[in-house]
């Protein structure tokens, strides 16, 4: 489940900024790619995939329309590699999140490391040598 399907799930708000006049070239980007692939992973897509997929769909876009396509899938690529962090916040969320939500958040580690504890404590041994002798 990705960050946001998860937030959606909780019920918290995606705060994204509107399109606007841009919606299209947003939903163009979501049939190119968003993103290519090279030897060491996800990286933007290239001209060569916008000129194809122009082709293949009939499509022209002027050369601005292009160069956004190819700025928003660099874009995504970088917060596609920040967002594996897991204390990265979502791009979405507020920079600061309210009183209430910082509770919440609190909540779910302290109980999520209580869990780990009882684990333990069961076992008799910490939770890793679990997944080593599976």
């Amino acid at each position: 489940m990705t960050r946001a399907e998860k937030a959606k799930a909780e019920g918290m708000p995606l705060l994204l900024p509107p399109a606007g006049d841009a919606a299209y070239l947003v939903a163009h980007l979501f049939e190119v790619g968003p993103l290519g692939w090279a030897g060491m992973g996800e990286v933007p897509i290239s001209h060569v995939d916008i000129q194809a997929w122009q082709a293949n769909m009939g499509i022209e876009l002027e050369a601005w329309e292009a160069r956004a396509l190819r700025r928003m899938s660099g874009a995504y690529v970088d917060q596609l590699a920040k967002s594996r962090e897991p204390a990265c916040v979502a791009p979405w969320a507020p920079e600061t999140l309210p009183e209430d939500a910082r509770a919440v958040v609190h909540n779910k580690v302290k109980s999520a490391f209580s869990a780990l504890a009882q684990i333990s404590t069961k076992t008799g041994r910490p939770r890793h040598h679990d997944r080593r002798h599976r």
